[in-house]
């Protein structure tokens, strides 16, 4: 009971810090753009000149930098000298190995934003500029995205978090009436559970049956479906946005590179190809694994010809293209 107590106290306390710096780094952004928050972590930083596409001014870039090592930071400062940077408190004890949760990260987020945002995954690309068009939201959709899911059972859209635009007056609206927030969750309020109940979410029914839990989020899509809201599907994945995913774990991890026909090693080759490019230099021995286990992005293709020959490479090599020399 005591470690609790402990914990809610230390995560009020940085939440509270964390506000205060979001609050300075939105601060004079005009109320009819739109921010674009782009969530740093240590083993996405080599992302940062690549991931920010190129914007009208609908839009306003913000980077949040959630526990990235202070070197790291510099070094995206000078890559983005002109863009809104904010650095997150991620530790009272100066652990520099700890990280906020994502759900922490958004929640602060929904707290001091005025108005509607955009988060977008650093590895996620878009790649053609007509995608933006699209990006918008009605008073009837409570969030938009381009990458969603339909789930089966219970059967309703399940959108993922690597490109949204969120009615912010809706999610307060949800969050506040079901007193749920963008966290996971194991178990619901009581008038929560009852409405997941209503989308076919009994106890102890998630949905993911491989995740006991609601993750990031998804109490939220669920009610905010069961209240009558929208999700706005934005076209163009896979064809002008793209999702890598995969780069802050799969170099650290054994994992049959076949799977999912080979995006293990479509994710090692894009983050090789990136980290063998001058601005890369500084995070190889980051990523030494990679290197000691290919060589070079070409040593991966010579030892992985099914790979080398198959779409996913050839998308992989597209992105690149566009993003390389953005």
């Amino acid at each position: 009971m005591f470690k609790p107590a402990i914990e809610k106290t230390r995560a009020a306390i940085l939440s509270r810090v964390n506000q205060a710096r979001l609050r300075r780094g939105f601060a004079g952004i005009a109320a009819d753009t739109i921010p674009i928050v782009f969530i740093f972590t240590p083993e996405i930083s080599h992302l940062a000149p690549y991931c920010v596409p190129v914007l009208d001014s609908r839009f306003t870039p913000v980077l949040v930098m959630n526990s990235v090592p202070a070197s790291d930071i510099d070094w995206i400062r000078s890559i983005h000298p002109n863009l809104r940077l904010v650095e997150l408190k991620h530790s009272l004890s100066r652990n520099s190995k700890s990280l906020l949760a994502h759900g922490d990260v958004l929640n602060d987020l929904f707290a001091i934003v005025p108005g509607n945002f955009i988060i977008q995954d650093p590895d996620c690309f878009v790649t053609d500029q007509s995608f933006w068009d699209q990006v918008q939201l009605t008073d009837q959709d409570f969030a938009a995205g381009a990458f969603w899911e339909q789930a089966k059972d219970p059967d309703h859209v399940l959108p993922h978090t690597f490109f949204l635009m969120f009615n912010v007056n809706i999610y307060r609206a949800v969050a506040s009436k079901y007193q749920i927030n963008a966290g996971v969750f194991r178990t619901l309020p009581p008038s929560a559970a009852q409405t997941a109940r209503q989308m076919g979410y009994e106890v102890g029914q998630f949905p993911h049956k491989f995740k006991d839990y609601f993750d990031t989020l998804q109490a939220y899509w669920v009610l905010s479906l069961a209240e009558g809201w929208q999700f706005r599907e934005l076209s163009g994945q896979q064809e002008r946005v793209f999702h890598i995913g995969g780069t802050s774990y799969l170099h650290k991890t054994d994992i049959d590179l076949s799977h999912w026909d080979y995006w293990p090693l479509s994710v090692h080759y894009f983050n090789l190809r990136l980290l063998e490019q001058d601005l890369g230099q500084r995070f190889r021995q980051r990523y030494g694994r990679l290197f000691e286990m290919y060589g070079s992005a070409d040593g991966l293709l010579a030892a992985n010809p099914e790979f080398s020959g198959g779409w996913r490479r050839a998308e992989i090599d597209g992105i690149l293209d566009c993003v390389i020399d953005r």
